[in-house]
């Protein structure tokens, strides 16, 4: 499915290449296991929620649930971005980094 949205300047499929599937399946388990979103729930600090205005249903949920994880949490959309944000997004979320970063 990536590879249809894939363009020039976006090569959504590289990152999987050399990847050892086992190994990530693994991790998501423990963290599964681990149930860590009690272990977070009781983080209090400000909290910034950022994802593309184009990414996946998935992670649109994923920030619903951690919104009501973290009530204070601020939700930011990255505009005209997708999935990867470090790829088409790299100046929206570095603004967003270094505003934090100087509060």
């Amino acid at each position: 499915m990536l590879k249809r949205f894939q363009t020039a300047d976006a090569d959504f499929t590289r990152a999987f290449v050399n990847l050892d599937h086992d190994v990530t399946l693994r991790y998501l388990e423990l963290g599964a296991r681990l149930n860590i979103h009690d272990r977070l729930a009781d983080l209090r600090m400000d909290i910034d929620l950022l994802y593309g205005e184009h990414t996946f249903g998935a992670v649109r949920k994923s920030v619903e649930i951690l919104r009501r994880l973290w009530p204070q949490a601020r939700e930011v959309q990255l505009r005209g971005v997708g999935h990867l944000p470090m790829v088409k997004g790299a100046r929206q979320l570095a603004a967003i980094i270094f505003e934090a970063a100087e509060d």
